[in-house]
């Protein structure tokens, strides 16, 4: 029987350590995601941290602020996707793109602009038109959430560990698709939902916990192989 994967990708935008960028965060991200085209239908996720790590109060940053990385590479996957849809013939498209978040965000019209961004196209219902609407509209949609998220200033966190448990096989996987999952993120893992430990493994990654199990230091790999460090098993693969 066959195994439906899902492949992630985790974009880490770091609120720790700046690094030098393109002005223009769509020409940056261009270079960093790349999207398969050809015959394989895609089902493409994105789930987005709305946590604290975007706030310009908290982590400002005078080179780019963080959003606009996310949108960035927001508007580099959605060309992609587009771009995977325009090099196939019509009767062969099956293929999806969402966008979601965890916990959801208390303000419902940031649920409802990513509902509007959840797009499926099949051969039945595709035109010339409907392609060529997406990166716009995923820009649009994109640039509104993140304005609503920071003008709120209402971070609940992002529980990534959580969405993984209970979600990813529901939301993520689709029989018969590439299945990928992209992940914008600081690349701490951590919500008070989904906070604990069993043994030497952890559902979450905080500053605080590096510190603690010394992995701040060079021989971390070393740290992370005698001590058997790493996080919690999370979700299942479909068979």
């Amino acid at each position: 029987m066959k195994i439906n994967i899902v492949t992630i990708i985790l974009a880490v935008i770091s609120t720790v350590s700046s690094f030098s960028c393109n002005p223009d965060p769509q020409e940056k991200a261009d270079s960093v995601t790349v999207i398969p085209t050809g015959s394989e239908n895609l089902n493409i996720s994105i789930l987005l941290d709305l946590s604290d790590r975007i706030s310009q109060k908290k982590h400002p940053n005078p080179a780019m602020e963080y959003y606009k990385r996310d949108l960035g590479y927001i508007h580099s996957i959605a060309k992609g996707f587009e771009n995977s849809l325009r090099s196939k013939p019509v009767r062969q498209v099956n293929d999806q793109i969402q966008i979601f978040f965890e916990p959801e965000p208390l303000n419902s019209q940031i649920n409802t602009l990513a509902n509007k961004v959840k797009l499926a196209f099949t051969k039945t219902s595709t035109t010339k038109e409907s392609i060529q609407k997406v990166s716009l509209q995923y820009v649009s949609a994109s640039t509104e959430i993140y304005n609503l998220a920071l003008k709120e200033q209402n971070y609940i966190g992002s529980d990534i560990w959580g969405f993984f448990k209970s979600k990813v096989n529901d939301y993520c996987i689709k029989p018969n698709h590439r299945n990928i999952l992209f992940i914008l993120t600081d690349g701490y893992m951590f919500h008070e939902d989904s906070k604990f430990l069993e043994g030497p493994k952890s559902s979450y990654l905080t500053p605080e916990l590096i510190k603690a199990l010394k992995l701040n230091k060079s021989n971390y790999k070393a740290l992370l192989t005698s001590n058997k460090y790493g996080f919690i098993k999370a979700y299942m693969i479909l068979k």
